[in-house]
């Protein structure tokens, strides 16, 4: 984790799910953006979204919400949630700290990378500091 940005909301799936819904019952973008609260230009943005795009979204946690409400979802049907071994640790912590941050509205987009580049940081030392505690814990 490199300094690289990690997307826990399944945007893709959200994609999808937008486009078809809104084909389905005949709506605009407009007409979306009305009833959920989300602008018709983060509606075109979600919907047109690839994964090999050269655009990444990230929408923040009351898109995802007003978004899951109106497709009559639970909002934890479009996120990507780690269980077990990998959910406790300090990675599966960085993860939900940098989701938590990317969905405060007060924070810039630079003010964030700032923030994931100083977490990696110190991910990356603690991880290192894990293991050297690991090996000396082994030599003894």
């Amino acid at each position: 984790m490199t300094g690289e940005a990690i997307n826990l909301v399944k945007v893709e799936e959200l994609s999808r799910l937008i486009r078809e819904k809104r084909k389905a019952e005949d709506m605009t973008l407009d007409n979306v953006a009305e009833i959920t609260g989300v602008s018709a230009s983060t509606l075109s943005r979600l919907e047109r979204y690839h994964p090999n795009g050269k655009r990444e979204i990230r929408p923040d946690t009351r898109t995802v919400t007003s978004l899951a409400r109106w497709l009559n979802l639970p909002v934890e049907m479009l996120l990507e949630v780690e269980t077990g071994d990998k959910a406790d640790t300090l990675e599966g912590h960085l993860r939900a700290v940098e989701a938590h941050l990317r969905a405060s509205r007060n924070l810039d987009a630079e003010a964030m990378r700032l923030l994931s580049s100083i977490m990696n940081l110190a991910f990356e030392q603690a991880s290192k500091q894990v293991e050297t505690t690991r090996q000396t814990d082994e030599g003894e």
